[in-house]
């Protein structure tokens, strides 16, 4: 028993190395694609707040959906009247 106690220890901490060392890559690239990507700031629109998502390319204003930069732009004070669709 004093003989197999130790193989048994070998292979329970190799297989927990085996286990864990594809979450740990996993985990690294995950966080470096959201570093890369613009995070979705949606949420805050629909509670009120006035923004523009890069990510999902839609705004609001005041918790209203707006689908046109530009338009988005125009509401928020931050451009002219919109040209391309004229909705603004």
């Amino acid at each position: 028993m004093t003989r197999s106690f130790p193989l048994f220890l070998a292979l329970f901490l190799c297989a927990g190395l085996l286990l864990a060392a594809p979450l740990g890559c996993a985990s690294k690239q995950a966080a470096g694609d959201d570093a890369a990507a613009p995070a979705c700031v949606c949420e805050k629109g629909k509670q009120g707040e006035n923004v523009w998502c890069e990510s999902c390319k839609v705004g609001y204003v005041d918790g209203k959906k707006v689908k046109c930069q530009d338009c988005y732009k125009a509401k928020t004070g931050q451009g002219p009247a919109c040209t391309k669709c004229k909705q603004s």
